[in-house]
């Protein structure tokens, strides 16, 4: 917890009074996540598993890579023989891909920079690629992906990012509602359609729930619907009241 806490003053420090000098805070403030990311150790649930997949996917054919369908574990074959099978060096790199894309678009983006920070680690999102090291990489280039589809000439890069965050994670196919929730005007009538929306939606739930996961074999995602293809029988940490409550404000929003 000591660690969290300088690492939150010390960013906050660098985003009040050094936002002035050219991309100075952007990329300490990259750093400071990117090494308290790559010098950890056991830390996230999913350590190990990334750490043993390291060597393990390092060694194995392109070819063999690629038909997993998934540019991750050609990303760690390729980093497995740039560092010369240093795991530290590996995690800089990876943590560097995922953490300067956001605060990059966050810098650029965001009206009170030190706030944007401040919600970035107390809400925890900073830290949810120790756990989540190949989602929250998707999830990096998918906001890319929205940052140049909000800006009209750049449609074409906004569809290769798109492209790329759906090859390192399936789970990032979602950002094509995006297109449509930013043609949404927030009046009366759009407020009312979504909430009868929202509704059908909790009546139906586990019918949409069990068919948006099953939809998942298109992508060759096999462990999406074994880990949360029954709905009845997920753990504690991922039941239906969690979903309910994390998607509620997404849609509010």
């Amino acid at each position: 917890m000591v660690q969290y806490i300088y690492i939150l003053i010390f960013n906050l420090i660098l985003a009040k009074y050094f936002k002035e000098i050219k991309n100075f805070s952007l990329i300490i403030i990259t750093l400071s996540f990117t090494l308290f990311f790559s010098l950890r150790w056991g830390v996230g649930t999913d350590f190990y598993n990334y750490y043993t997949g390291f060597f393990r996917y390092g060694v194995l054919n392109i070819e063999v890579l690629l038909r997993k369908d998934s540019l991750f574990y050609f990303l760690v074959k390729i980093l497995y023989m740039i560092t010369n099978k240093n795991y530290v060096l590996y995690q800089f790199i990876v943590g560097f891909l995922i953490y300067f894309p956001l605060i990059y678009i966050y810098k650029k983006k965001s009206n009170s920079f030190e706030n944007t920070i401040f919600f970035f680690q107390t809400l925890t999102i900073a830290f949810f690629p120790l756990n989540g090291v190949r989602q929250a990489l998707a999830g990096s280039l998918g906001l890319v992906s929205i940052y140049f589809y909000t800006k009209s000439p750049n449609k074409l890069k906004s569809l290769i990012f798109f492209i790329l965050a759906v090859s390192i994670h399936n789970s990032a196919i979602i950002l094509l509602l995006i297109p449509i929730l930013i043609k949404i005007k927030p009046n009366k009538k759009n407020i009312i359609k979504i909430i009868i929306l929202f509704t059908i939606l909790l009546i139906f739930f586990e019918k949409v729930y069990t068919l948006g996961i099953n939809s998942f074999v298109i992508f060759g995602n096999q462990k999406m619907i074994s880990d949360y293809g029954n709905l009845k029988n997920l753990r504690k940490g991922v039941n239906l009241l969690t979903i309910l409550f994390q998607f509620f404000p997404i849609i509010l929003y």
